[in-house]
């Protein structure tokens, strides 16, 4: 038979050297992170944001306590002003304030008696709106005010305090005035209070916080100037407000307010601070708590990296290990499949000696003779069994050489390879009267795969088939075509060992180390099939037959390659 050429090596292609671990080291850190990074930000993204939540509601609560305190200090402060007035008039009287040198004493006693938003001046008004009686810094003895608003709610409510204006002085001040019934008349004790005092009180309240107090009426009028306490009041932007219970918190262009009512009179008290000053413990507690998240996160990689690197090194270094055995158990394999397949050929090459010697003898007797034709013929034939031989032993080294540099992806004829090797084991297969019955479909793809590999699983199964089989009964079917992008081997026979939970009890390697006999082949024969990416099955019919359908790839390709 002639001899084929069977293999070439791929000059372009060769298996890219991936790490073998990659995957499957990509997978391990994507769930180790997994794995911490959601508790980790699911508990402490819960704790950060009700850390935060409340940190911003106890800032605003403080804000608020603010807002009340200011208002009832103030409340307390104009209140406790207006019962000095009344106190002052129900015990001295109209008659006694009318006496210049009385009302002289009773602001001297007023003033020393307080120490915060004291009088300035006071005075007594007449039922007809005439100041009769004054004391004090200014010359407004003789003043009307029957016109002024806090005289008439004065006498229709009994006393009033009034809006901050400039007044008659033109200085800002405030108004307090009681009513006093005299007979059928009624009087009002009148007092002023510096809004330099009141405004002084208030940045005594504020001590060291970076807040600014104020008041401001329903016309939203500043009532009180901290900064500069004789500017005459400006608006601020809060017209229209309607009452409302409680303390109102807003945001706006950077700054927090908190306004409440004060209940001595219809004025808002609101307090202002700088938005990064009411939040500023929750900023520092968000800087802490993002430091922690950032820390915690280094942390967590840190230690997947290193952790996932260090195991997969190990990994790295018991595969090489394994497949350092696995090369050594394949050249095993190689040479038992070699010694199973050298007896025949020795055998053969031991007849094709026998061969010569007798040729050879018979020629050196034809030496003597007249014949010299017969002697030319018989030499040709000797020469023919000698170059026959020697194809033969070229292809025995070829199955039997190690596989040197032969390990890269050749592209392989599947035909032809079986070919070789029928012919190789053609004594074998005549010894026990079997004649293959080969129907090999033309033209199939070339396979890009491991040839020494593929090689050994078909040897190792022609190998199982011949010691499964019986002598001169049983019948072999090979059939190759193609399967999808690559390609289909379908071998029948009729088996004595051999049945179809064979691969089940090989996939078991308790049962798979006691296999002897095919089934040893078939172990080998199926684990590399596995190397090769390729696909073995085994199928029974009623008949009693047999068959091993195997199925390999075209090629191998986006990275992955033949083991």
């Amino acid at each position: 038979m002639k001899t084929k050429q069977n293999t070439r090596i791929s000059s372009p292609f060769q298996a890219k050297d991936y790490p073998y671990f990659r995957t499957l080291w990509n997978r391990l850190v994507l769930i180790l992170l997994a794995s911490a990074f959601i508790p980790f930000f699911c508990i402490g993204g819960g704790v950060y944001y009700y850390a935060t939540t409340g940190l911003q509601a106890k800032s605003r609560q403080y804000l608020s306590l603010q807002a009340r305190k200011h208002s009832q200090m103030i409340d307390q402060l104009l209140q406790a002003r207006m019962d000095e007035l009344k106190t002052l008039g129900k015990i001295l009287g109209v008659k006694e304030l009318e006496r210049t040198e009385a009302i002289h004493k009773a602001l001297d006693g007023l003033q020393s008696g307080s120490k915060a938003g004291s009088f300035v001046d006071l005075g007594l008004v007449s039922p007809e709106g005439i100041q009769t009686s004054y004391a004090g810094p200014f010359q407004l003895q003789g003043h009307s005010y029957a016109n002024a608003k806090w005289y008439q709610q004065a006498l229709n409510n009994g006393q009033c305090i009034s809006d901050v204006s400039l007044g008659k002085r033109e200085k800002p001040h405030l108004v307090l005035a009681v009513a006093i019934p005299e007979q059928d008349k009624t009087w009002v004790l009148r007092g002023n209070v510096n809004i330099r005092d009141l405004s002084a009180v208030l940045s005594e309240m504020q001590g060291s916080q970076k807040s600014f107090v104020y008041l401001a009426d329903t016309r939203g009028v500043y009532q009180g100037i901290f900064d500069k306490p004789d500017k005459l009041p400006q608006k601020i932007g809060l017209e229209g407000l309607s009452r409302f219970e409680g303390v109102k918190l807003q945001e706006h262009n950077g700054k927090c307010y908190a306004m409440t009512w004060l209940d001595s009179l219809p004025w808002i008290c609101v307090v202002q601070m700088q938005k990064d000053q009411v939040f500023l413990e929750l900023k520092k507690a968000k800087l802490i708590g993002l430091s922690g998240f950032a820390l915690g996160t280094v942390l967590i990689l840190v230690a997947v990296l290193l952790t996932t690197d260090y195991l997969v090194y190990r990994l790295e270094i018991k595969r090489k290990n394994i497949k350092l055995l696995d090369q050594q158990l394949l050249n095993m394999s190689r040479m038992a499949s070699s010694l199973q397949i050298s007896f025949p050929y020795f055998r053969e090459q031991k007849d094709v000696l026998a061969n010569l010697d007798t040729g050879l003898s018979l020629c050196m007797e034809l030496l003597h003779t007249d014949n010299p034709a017969q002697v030319e013929s018989k030499l040709k034939e000797l020469k023919t069994q000698v170059r026959r031989s020697f194809n033969s032993l070229d292809k025995f080294l070829s199955f039997v050489r190690p596989p040197g540099t032969s390990w890269l992806i050749q592209e392989v004829q599947l035909n032809d390879l079986l070919s070789d090797l029928l012919e190789f084991l053609h004594n074998e297969f005549r010894l026990k009267g079997i004649e293959p019955d080969c129907r090999f479909a033309p033209e199939l793809p070339p396979l890009r795969t491991n040839l020494p590999r593929m090689r050994q699983v078909l040897q190792n199964l022609l190998l199982a088939v011949l010691e499964d089989i019986s002598p001169k009964k049983g019948r072999i079917e090979l059939i190759t075509e193609r399967s999808g992008t690559g390609v289909m081997l379908r071998l029948s026979y009729a088996p004595e060992q051999l049945d179809a939970q064979v691969l089940d009890r090989i996939s078991d390697p308790l049962q798979s180390t006691q296999l002897e006999g095919p089934g040893m082949w078939v172990a080998i024969c199926v684990d590399q099939v596995k190397k090769l990416k390729g696909n073995i099955s085994l199928q029974a019919d009623s008949g009693q037959s047999l068959t091993f359908v195997l199925e390999f790839p075209a090629g191998f390709f986006n990275g992955s390659s033949p083991e």
